[in-house]
């Protein structure tokens, strides 16, 4: 059995405007930092990905400022402290901390606000924090696992029994916000998961999930010759769809530390 310290990860992205949209409103951030002790060796990736709300004024800006805020403030965390059992509060203090960025810096004609989905993989653990419907997924044994769930009418419609999970995503109110990162009061939702080699952690706005298939994902993902392969073959997919929306996505392989 694989010691939980002689797993590490490698990562790719691509960000993309897509063949329709003017301008792209999506943003990513993608870090992974060394952290060497006498008795330990390991590292920590900080993965985020975050969708400005289109229809908003300056929605690619707030993208822009919750990444920007998010990885610094999860650096600074990071930087100040040793404790991996404190991950979930430091992203919930990174996603708190963007909201009320963004918020300071809105005037009274403006509106700003963004989707933000980030990751924290230390060891053979991932953490995930979300806000909107941008998402995280775990890819293993040819089989994908949405880790994340929507803050949207339409997952608000799943959680009542109104309608079936498997169709939320062809609701018409499937991308129709009940939280944004700027927006009102948000309170994000933590999920803890753990990884083994071989597995894959992506994370994605919707002009990927939303054009490309399950079995598309899987197939790109587990064949691609790296991570940044996997990403480039994925966008190029999103876009033989039609591209109509902006695309970001992060891929990240879990393996044996070499």
């Amino acid at each position: 059995m694989t010691d939980k310290m002689d797993i590490t990860h490698a990562f790719g992205w691509q960000l993309n405007k897509g063949k329709i949209r003017e301008s792209n409103q999506d943003s990513l951030g993608a870090a992974k930092i060394k952290l060497i002790s006498e008795d330990a060796k390991r590292s920590i990736g900080v993965y985020i990905v975050a969708d400005g709300i289109g229809g908003m004024a300056e929605g690619g800006e707030a993208s822009k400022i919750a990444i920007q805020t998010a990885m610094q403030e999860m650096m600074t965390h990071i930087n100040q402290q040793d404790d991996p059992s404190e991950i979930g509060n430091w992203l919930q203090s990174a996603a708190n901390m963007a909201h009320r960025t963004i918020q300071l810096q809105q005037t009274k004609k403006d509106s700003q606000g963004t989707t933000l989905v980030m990751a924290a993989i230390i060891g053979d653990t991932a953490y995930f924090i979300n806000v909107g419907d941008s998402r995280a997924y775990i890819l293993r044994d040819g089989e994908m696992k949405q880790i994340t769930k929507d803050h949207t009418v339409a997952q608000a419609f799943v959680d009542q029994g109104i309608i079936e999970d498997k169709d939320k995503d062809e609701h018409p109110y499937s991308h129709v916000l009940s939280q944004a990162v700027g927006v009102e009061d948000i309170s994000g939702d933590v999920f803890v998961e753990g990884v083994i080699d071989g597995d894959f952690v992506m994370l994605c706005s919707d002009g990927l999930y939303g054009f490309v298939s399950h079995d598309d994902i899987i197939d790109i993902v587990t064949n691609a010759e790296s991570p940044q392969d996997a990403s480039e073959k994925l966008t190029k997919k999103a876009n033989e769809a039609g591209g109509k929306d902006n695309i970001a996505v992060i891929v990240i392989a879990i393996h044996k530390r070499e």
